[in-house]
């Protein structure tokens, strides 16, 4: 009885330490690589295709030696919608016949 009482004794007196877990620890190899497709496919069809959406509001001057971002976004200036308006003027878009006719 008294082997009781001492042991109840030193686990009061002991401090609980709980463990922090950080966000992401090495343990979590298995849920990267399964979120590793979902991750690309997202890269690959959601947000490649932004810069499609930005070439065609910037005159797009490719520079020798540099990489197609910085030929986007430092070498080439806004034109906002010159570029629409010019390809709306050209010979593809006038019509031969009245749409009545």
């Amino acid at each position: 009885m008294a082997q009781g009482i001492q042991m109840e004794q030193m686990l009061k007196e002991r401090p609980v330490v709980k463990k922090k877990r950080g966000r992401f620890t090495l343990d979590d190899w298995q849920l990267f690589f399964l979120s590793l497709p979902t991750a690309l496919w997202y890269l690959s069809l959601c947000y490649l295709p932004m810069f499609g959406l930005v070439i065609a509001f910037k005159r797009y001057r490719p520079a020798a030696g540099k990489g197609f971002l910085w030929s986007l976004f430092v070498n080439s200036e806004w034109c906002g919608f010159d570029n629409f308006q010019t390809a709306d003027k050209g010979a593809v878009f006038e019509r031969k016949q009245p749409l009545n006719a």
